[in-house]
């Protein structure tokens, strides 16, 4: 089984821990390449639909990893018991999604080792969470594929100071590295923010007009930051 460049990124991040659970595993081509591999000896592929729940348990019959991946249905950690996996990695969902994932299941991320997201969308809410509540990002990637930019990171229990708005928004360690990505990434969320200044220049509403001219500052911030590259 081969992984697209963005799940290999992913498999990567999970480290050496060896027990773990994959939540929005669709196909569950992530648990079985970890397994098939040797990265891995015990992962639960949890699922929330049941028609991609068919589709895991489908991947892992045709590949007879039962016995090395078990296929739950349910919402989110909710498919975790406290202590039964010590990494988890939530991706290809929007990072309002993966926050509520996570608060909700406080018990189980309580006992983890090591937190993996790929979030779609909100990275910067979704790493600002993390680092209250004891999260320390420690490694963060991007990745291209099939046209799109993807975010990456991952975090393990500890403790730093929370990083300024636009950093959280970059990505504290894309920053520092100077990842080769970066150059992109940090065009897409010029993108972003021209098109919101845009779609506001009509308004004369006062909320408007102090919300766009916020956007401004982060536009020229982030066009200082491409300059340095």
């Amino acid at each position: 089984m081969i992984l697209g460049e963005r799940l290999r990124t992913v498999a990567e991040l999970v480290g050496d821990f060896r027990r773990l659970a994959d939540i929005g595993s669709d196909h569950a081509y992530l648990p079985v390449w970890l397994v098939l591999h040797g990265k891995a000896d015990f992962v639960i592929a949890g699922e929330i639909q049941r028609g991609p729940l068919e589709a895991a348990r489908r991947t892992i019959n045709e590949m007879a990893l039962e016995d090395c991946i078990e296929v739950r249905l349910g919402d989110g950690l909710a498919v975790v018991r406290p202590g039964e996996v010590d990494a988890v990695v939530i991706a290809g969902m929007g990072g309002a999604t993966i926050r509520g994932i996570l608060e909700r299941s406080s018990q189980v991320v309580n006992n983890l080792s090591r937190v993996v997201c790929q979030p779609m969308t909100g990275a910067a809410g979704l790493r600002r969470w993390l680092i209250h509540h004891g999260w320390l990002i420690d490694t963060e990637e991007l990745v291209s594929e099939d046209g799109r930019l993807y975010e990456i990171f991952a975090a393990k229990p500890g403790s730093v100071a929370l990083s300024d708005e636009l950093l959280l928004e970059v990505g504290p360690l894309l920053w520092k590295n100077r990842h080769p990505l970066l150059p992109d990434h940090i065009d897409r969320l010029l993108q972003q923010y021209k098109s919101r200044v845009d779609a506001m220049q009509h308004s004369v509403a006062p909320a408007v007009a102090a919300q766009k001219q916020l956007w401004q500052q982060r536009i020229t911030e982030l066009e200082a930051m491409r300059t340095c590259l």
